[in-house]
C-alpha cells in the first residue's frame, strides 16, 4: 500500500473504544449541498452541529458532536474555532481519516455510532448515520470542547437521540427500511476522544463513550456498534471510476 509498513497501517486503524454504561434502569448528515457547511442549522437550544479534526499524531481524524465520524471525503468542513488548527477561524475541508497526515490518503468515507436496545418489548435503534438513506438520529446538546490534559489533543461532545423528528434526516421516514418514524431510546451520549503526538502513542486515537438512559423506561439487551463506509484512496484518484 504505497510504501506504508503493514504494522504501521494496522496501528493507524486501531481505535480503542471504551464503553461505559450508567443508569441502565431509568443515518452522516444530509448531502453536503443540502446541509451547506453544517454550521447554520441550530437545534437543542441553539447548539450547532460541529466537526473537529484530531491533528496530534499520525492520523487526521474527523469527529463530531452528533454521532458522526469522518467527513464524506472532505464534503464536510471543520467548524470554525478549533483549538488545534493553524488558522482556527478559516473554514477548511475536514480530513476524514487521513494517514499519514497531509498525504491525501484517506481510509474512511463516513462512519457513525449505533445504539440499540429493547424498550417495553420493542427493539429500538438510534443511529448517527444510516448509510445512503441520509438518516441521522443523534443531535448535539453541547459544542465540541478541546483541551490538552490526558492527551495532546482531547475532544468532548454530548449528544442525544430524543428529537422527533430528527432535524438532520434528509428523506421522509417512509424512505427508511422499517417505514416508521424515529422512536428514541432516550439516551444521552458523552463522547471523549484522545490523541497523542509522541511515539508509540501517535498511531491510534481513543474514543471513550458514556451512554446514559435519560428516560423513565428500562432499556435492556443493549448493543452498540459502528457503521463504517471505508473507502480507501488518494484524493488525486477517482475511486469510483471503472478500471
Amino acid at each position: 500500500m504505497r510504501g506504508l509498513p503493514m504494522k504501521k497501517m494496522a496501528l493507524a486503524y486501531l481505535i480503542f473504544i471504551f464503553l461505559l454504561f450508567s443508569d441502565a434502569l431509568a443515518k452522516g448528515l444530509p448531502p453536503g449541498e443540502y446541509l451547506g457547511r453544517s454550521i447554520s442549522i441550530a437545534v437543542s437550544d441553539s447548539v450547532e452541529p460541529q466537526q473537529r479534526v484530531h491533528r496530534r499524531g499520525n492520523i487526521n481524524f474527523c469527529i463530531s458532536n452528533w454521532g458522526y465520524l469522518g467527513s464524506m471525503n472532505r464534503e464536510l468542513y471543520e467548524s470554525p474555532g478549533c483549538l488545534f488548527c493553524d488558522d482556527p477561524y478559516r473554514e477548511v475541508h475536514a480530513p476524514s481519516f487521513e494517514f499519514p497526515p497531509n498525504s491525501s490518503l484517506e481510509y474512511l468515507f463516513q462512519g457513525a455510532l449505533w445504539v440499540g436496545g429493547v424498550v417495553e418489548g420493542e427493539a429500538l435503534v438510534s443511529v448517527g448515520a444510516d448509510g445512503w438513506w441520509w438518516i441521522y438520529e443523534l443531535t448535539p446538546v453541547s459544542e465540541i470542547t478541546e483541551q490538552e490534559w490526558i492527551g495532546d489533543q482531547e475532544g468532548l461532545a454530548i449528544f442525544t437521540d430524543t428529537m422527533v423528528p430528527p432535524p438532520y434526516t434528509y428523506w421522509p421516514d417512509t424512505a427508511d427500511w422499517d417505514k416508521r418514524e424515529h422512536r428514541p431510546l432516550e439516551i444521552e451520549v458523552t463522547q471523549k476522544s484522545y490523541s497523542w503526538q509522541s511515539p508509540p502513542f501517535d498511531d491510534f486515537i481513543i474514543l471513550d463513550y458514556t451512554i446514559k438512559n435519560i428516560g423513565d423506561r428500562l432499556i435492556s439487551d443493549v448493543y452498540l456498534g459502528f457503521y463504517l463506509d471505508t473507502d480507501i484512496f488518494l484524493l488525486s484518484e477517482n475511486p469510483y471510476e471503472p478500471t
